[in-house]
């Protein structure tokens, strides 16, 4: 259990001020996008904040899976991605960044666009562990010789 708890608080440490990062650079260049004239009505922001720090915790907290020995790295990255993406749209839903009042295109759209960008992510992540992986085993191969 330690271990579980362990990896989760490591996992937070990470996800969370990413999440809260893309939020302040979304928010930077909406702001530019809009000359300077953003605003927010009905607790839109806080709306939006606390989807991207629940954003944080959809794709934070899941990565306990790859802790888990019995789960192939295959099955925990689907479950993972699959969680993340899952709070990631219903977290869009309620902050409004995903436009279910202006029609199913519009909003699949924006899904598809969430889901890019999380791809994109998850994908670096991936190239960075296995680059740390693949040094890690370098160095292990070195002090066996």
């Amino acid at each position: 259990m330690k271990q579980y708890t362990k990896y989760v608080r490591k996992s937070l440490a990470v996800s969370m001020p990413v999440s809260a990062f893309l939020f302040i650079i979304s928010g930077i260049i909406t702001d530019l996008n809009r000359g300077g004239s953003l605003s927010f009505e009905q607790y839109g922001f806080t709306k939006m904040a606390l989807a991207s720090l629940i954003i944080g915790l959809g794709f934070g907290l899941p990565t306990a899976l790859y802790a888990n020995d019995k789960l192939s790295p295959l099955l925990a990255s689907v479950l993972h991605f699959g969680t993340g993406t899952v709070v990631m749209v219903a977290a869009g839903i309620f902050a409004g960044w995903i436009p279910t009042e202006k029609g199913l295109l519009p909003a699949l759209i924006m899904v598809a666009a969430e889901i890019a960008l999380a791809a994109l992510i998850w994908f670096f992540s991936w190239r960075h562990y296995q680059k740390l992986a693949r040094q890690m085993n370098e160095r292990l191969k070195t002090r066996e010789n």
